[in-house]
């Protein structure tokens, strides 16, 4: 039963990860599967992932039930031990980024125990066994035995990285403290958190034991809310990426929802001129209703007569809006 309630946590987390994302942090020393062991915060610093910490001294053993749970794009930050079972593929998504910090460490013996992101596999129990503190994995990085590499020393290392809105346009700034082979920042931007476009370039100072500023402004974007990150590239091609920075734009753009008799309405900030889908989701994140719209204001979709309890309205355009909002029927 505490496995079912667990993954009926992390489903009402995916039906409402366009707008709010969770930290599950273990408590004590047990198996993923035991739900006492999380606790559950939501995560307020705008990055669009699942995060989960193993804090230093615990211990968590994890077999491929795991999967259930739906991570998809998650950050994994270890400062104690995860046990990986025989026969357990722990899959991530692209965007994962999996670090095992201090004296954290995976352990693991034989080509049955794997971790993957995006499907590559970043760590095989028969070629890493015990991986201990120190190292990272990305979509970036290779395949195992090479699927993590070193955190203990850097090309850049990145101070702060900030995004600010004036006028019409974005204002980047990031600050390194200091830069080895660094050839140069390409700036990627996305409107949903998954798919990037390059909009741009900065020099790096190549080597530099001192703080350099870096500025960027993007007067293109076209959502009122846009994710930023930096790839930094190195004098031989090789590339990192820094952490996802998000921006959101007034309230102007957001949508009223409430519900009038057995009909959920919503009413934009803006007349819609293309395909706007309201999608309408039970907790367990079984479909009730969903409906396009061509055009207007004023949206009106129909729920059955039967229809109880709580509900996650998803409002779209693929493009400037991503809303979600909870009713209670």
């Amino acid at each position: 039963m505490k496995q079912v309630y667990l993954i009926l946590i992390f489903l009402i987390t995916a039906a409402t990860a366009s707008s709010q994302y969770y930290i599950y942090t273990a408590n004590k020393s047990s198996s993923w599967n035991d739900i006492s062991m999380w606790n559950m915060a939501v995560r307020g610093d705008g990055v669009p992932k699942t995060k989960v910490v193993i804090p230093a001294g615990l211990t968590v053993n994890v077999d491929n039930a795991v999967n259930s749970f739906g991570l998809g794009n998650a950050e994994i930050t270890l400062h104690g031990t995860l046990n990986i079972i025989s026969n357990t593929n722990i899959n991530l998504g692209p965007a994962s980024v999996f670090e095992i910090q201090g004296a954290g460490k995976i352990t693991g013996s034989n080509n049955t125990q794997k971790i993957s992101i995006g499907g590559v596999t970043k760590y095989d129990g028969s070629k890493d066994l015990t991986k201990t503190g120190g190292w990272i994995a990305t979509s970036t990085t290779g395949i195992s035995p090479l699927g993590f590499v070193s955190t203990l020393v850097l090309p850049v290392d990145m101070l702060s990285f900030n995004i600010t809105k004036s006028d019409k346009q974005n204002n980047l700034k990031w600050i390194t403290a200091s830069e080895v082979s660094n050839d140069y920042f390409q700036v990627e931007r996305s409107y949903d958190g998954t798919t990037w476009s390059s909009i741009g370039s900065v020099k790096g100072m190549s080597n530099s034991n001192t703080n350099t500023s870096y500025t960027f402004s993007d007067k293109n974007a076209t959502a009122s809310t846009v994710f930023y990150r930096l790839k930094q590239v190195d004098t031989k091609g090789s590339f990192t990426y820094s952490e996802v920075k998000k921006i959101s734009g007034t309230a102007g753009n957001i949508a009223k929802v409430y519900m009038v008799d057995n009909s959920i309405r919503v009413e934009l900030a803006n007349v819609t001129t293309e395909n706007t889908v309201v999608t309408v989701l039970q907790s367990g994140g079984n479909l009730i209703a969903r409906k396009a719209f061509n055009d207007g204001k004023a949206l009106k979709l129909d729920v059955k007569n039967n229809t109880t309890g709580i509900v996650f309205v998803n409002i779209t355009d693929n493009k400037q809006l991503n809303q979600t909002v909870k009713l209670f029927l």
